[in-house]
C-alpha cells in the first residue's frame, strides 16, 4: 500500500481541484452584424471592453437600460491604422493595451476584446515594424518570442478566472486549383474563391481557447451560434443554437452549473 504523501513532498506542485471553474474563454468569429458583440454583452458583469472597432456603437447602449440594467460596462477605445502608425507608436499601443488588460483582469467578470484580429496586428507591428506597403511584417526569426508573449496574455485569463471573448474578423477563403489551358494544354495553379470565410488573427488562438464559436444570422432563424468545438463539453461540437444568451449557452457547456453561476 502506498502511503499518501504530505503536501511538502510535492514541492511547488499544487493539488488539482476537483471542481471546474465556471468561466469561459472563447473565440467568436463571423460576418459583420451576426451578433458577436451582443452575445458577449449578455455575459455577467462587470464587463471590460477593449475596443479597436466601431462595432459596439448602437449595441452596448441598450445593455445600460432595462431589462439588462443595472449592468456595469467599461470600455476603452484604441485607434490603430497600420499604414499611419510607426513601430514606436505600435509599441506604445501594445504596452498600453497590456496595462489596461491587467487592470481588467483584476476588476472584471467578463472581458471582451473587439477585435483580437487588430490586437494581433498591433503585437506584430510592435515586434517587427512594417514593410513598404505599411503592413506588419512577419520576420520568422522573432516569431517564437512573439508567440510566447501572446500566449502568456491568454494564459492570464485562465489564471484569474474571468470570462474572455476574443472576437476575430473574417476574410474570404481562397485556394489554389489546377487548371489546364485549353489552347496550350499547360496546367497552371490559379486562385479560386471557395465562397467561404475564415477567421483572421493569431493562428493558434483556436487551440488556446476553451470554445470556438461561429456566429451567423438568417431571416428564418435569427442569430445563430455554431459550436465548432468545445474542450469542456465535446458533445457540443457541430451544434447550432439560435438567439441564445451567454448564460444560457454557458449552462449547456457546464450542465451542472445553474443560472446563479453566470449572473
Amino acid at each position: 500500500m502506498i502511503s499518501k504523501a504530505s503536501p511538502s513532498v510535492w514541492g511547488n506542485f499544487n493539488p488539482v481541484a476537483d471542481t471546474i471553474p465556471y468561466r469561459l474563454i472563447w473565440r467568436s468569429h463571423g460576418l459583420e452584424k451576426t451578433g458577436k458583440d451582443h452575445f458577449g454583452l449578455t455575459a455577467p458583469g462587470p464587463i471590460a471592453i477593449h475596443s479597436f472597432d466601431i462595432g459596439l456603437e448602437g449595441v452596448v447602449e441598450k445593455f445600460l437600460k432595462p431589462p439588462f440594467s443595472p449592468k456595469e460596462i467599461y470600455a476603452i477605445e484604441y485607434e490603430y491604422e497600420a499604414g499611419k502608425t510607426t513601430k514606436q507608436d505600435a509599441e506604445d499601443l501594445r504596452d498600453r493595451f497590456i496595462e489596461d488588460f491587467h487592470v481588467a483582469l483584476k476588476r472584471a467578470r467578463t472581458i471582451i476584446i473587439d477585435t483580437e484580429t487588430e490586437v494581433w496586428e498591433v503585437y506584430r507591428h510592435a515586434e517587427f515594424g512594417t514593410n513598404q506597403q505599411g503592413v506588419a511584417t512577419d520576420a520568422p526569426k522573432d516569431y517564437v518570442k512573439l508567440n510566447n508573449s501572446y500566449r502568456d496574455m491568454i494564459q492570464l485569463a485562465y489564471d484569474t478566472g474571468v470570462n474572455l471573448q476574443l472576437i476575430q474578423k473574417v476574410k474570404e477563403k481562397w485556394i489554389s486549383v489546377k487548371e489546364v489551358d485549353r489552347q496550350t494544354g499547360i496546367a497552371r495553379m490559379k486562385p479560386h474563391n471557395t465562397g467561404e470565410v475564415e477567421p483572421t488573427g493569431f493562428k493558434e488562438l483556436g487551440y488556446l481557447v476553451q470554445m470556438n464559436v461561429r456566429h451567423t444570422w438568417d431571416r428564418e432563424h435569427g442569430f445563430g451560434i455554431e459550436i465548432q468545438n468545445c474542450r469542456q463539453n465535446m458533445d457540443l461540437a457541430g451544434e447550432t443554437f439560435y438567439n441564445m444568451s451567454f448564460p444560457e449557452l454557458a449552462q449547456v457547456v457546464f450542465p451542472e452549473s445553474g443560472e446563479d453561476d453566470w449572473a
